[in-house]
């Protein structure tokens, strides 16, 4: 029986071999196949909404200075007024000197740049006291309280270079009240862009009081 078994063996054997002999590759099963993630939710932009924009937020190319740096706001503020400095001398006169109740007083004002051959915007400031208001003034002044603004002129220039240079004369108009008496006292001072009094090299000469006396 033991041939029998050994024969049947080689048959099997050469069932499961090709024509040629030789054992069938093996075949591997396929990858599980790969899994696909869904797509995100699409973004949803709404064109109809309103855009907010904040004026108050600095822009590009805003120069103003972010108070969280106090110490650029003073070096630019004395930077300022370093530029801006200049020796200014104011002489006033006024006309009438003697005045009644009713009647027009004219204060004429000269600036004068005493070591700079360019200021920008020299300004006079008349206080009046009580018994005196402004009377017709032109449009380069205003009027603050008890205070008369002139801005001269749009700036003293030398084209030559040359100082001392001064501006054309500059008349205030001013009207005497009728409940005006005695001596009225008018203060004048003279100042100009980024260069206040206190920023005059010699601040004595920028400061000049009137009298008007009322008959």
């Amino acid at each position: 029986m033991r041939p029998l078994v050994a024969l049947v063996a080689v048959a099997l054997l050469a069932a499961s071999c090709g024509s040629d002999g030789a054992v069938p590759a093996t075949i591997e099963p396929l990858d599980a196949p790969a899994t696909i993630e869904p797509l995100d939710a699409p973004t949803t932009i709404d064109l109809d909404a309103p855009t907010t924009i904040d004026l108050d937020a600095p822009q590009p190319g805003d120069d103003t200075v972010d108070d969280d740096f106090p110490e650029v706001e003073e070096d630019i503020a004395a930077s300022r007024l370093e530029a801006g400095r200049a020796d200014l001398r104011l002489e006033v006169v006024a006309a009438p000197a003697v005045a009644a109740p009713g009647d027009q007083v004219v204060v004429t004002v000269v600036v004068t740049s005493v070591d700079q051959d360019f200021v920008n915007a020299p300004t006079v400031v008349a206080t009046l006291p009580a018994g005196l208001a402004a009377g017709a003034l032109p449009a380069e002044c205003a009027v603050e309280g008890a205070e008369v603004r002139c801005r001269v002129a749009l700036s003293i220039l030398s084209e030559s270079g040359a100082v001392p240079v001064s501006a054309d004369p500059f008349d205030i108009e001013l009207v005497v009240e009728a409940s005006a008496s005695g001596t009225l006292v008018v203060p004048l001072a003279v100042e100009s862009l980024d260069n206040p009094v206190a920023n005059d090299p010699d601040p004595s000469n920028n400061v000049v009081e009137v009298s008007i006396s009322v008959a």
